[in-house]
């Protein structure tokens, strides 16, 4: 492969990234017909791909960076974050009646679910601890699930499971 520039080569990568995304998710979500247990399937899977590996999760923070200065490169990640975005509400749809309340909860529960995975990026880069291993994937699944409304979040009583500390 050869390209003319460094920014045409970034671009290639974004849009290798974007693609092999996809083709990962819609494969998981064609291996499943329960709606709560595939979009579960499907916000492990992400954490995988975008928290867990070191090397994709630096690599969408670069991404990120790069964009602040690249419109280009924005709006391939703003394209992604759209598809993204309508696959979540989608998913979620399929677990709740329908309805115009429905699109809207789905909407906001896509929202908050995007907000998180950046969140958590942004936090591993000073407690890589949080996205260190199956234990963590376990806390940040089950998190997920109560920001997207799937589950009932804990009681006010409730002790929260704190990350461990950076060791």
């Amino acid at each position: 492969w050869h390209f003319r520039s460094k920014r045409e080569l970034v671009r290639a990568a974004c849009e290798h990234y974007y693609r092999t995304y996809h083709e990962r998710i819609v494969e998981e979500i064609g291996r499943g017909r329960d709606p709560l247990a595939t979009l579960k399937r499907i916000l492990r899977l992400n954490v995988r791909i975008c928290l867990l590996d070191a090397e994709n999760r630096n690599f969408t923070l670069e991404i990120l960076t790069l964009s602040v200065h690249d419109r280009a490169i924005r709006q391939s990640w703003l394209a992604f974050y759209d598809r993204v975005r309508t696959e979540y509400v989608d998913l979620l749809l399929a677990t709740r009646p329908a309805g115009p309340q429905a699109q809207r909860d789905a909407l906001k529960a896509a929202n908050c679910l995007l907000e998180a995975f950046e969140g958590v990026k942004l936090r591993a880069l000073f407690e890589p601890a949080i996205c260190a291993d199956a234990t963590e994937e376990d806390r940040i699944v089950e998190n997920l699930m109560v920001i997207a409304g799937l589950v009932p979040g804990p009681s006010a009583s409730a002790p929260v499971s704190a990350p461990p500390a950076p060791g």
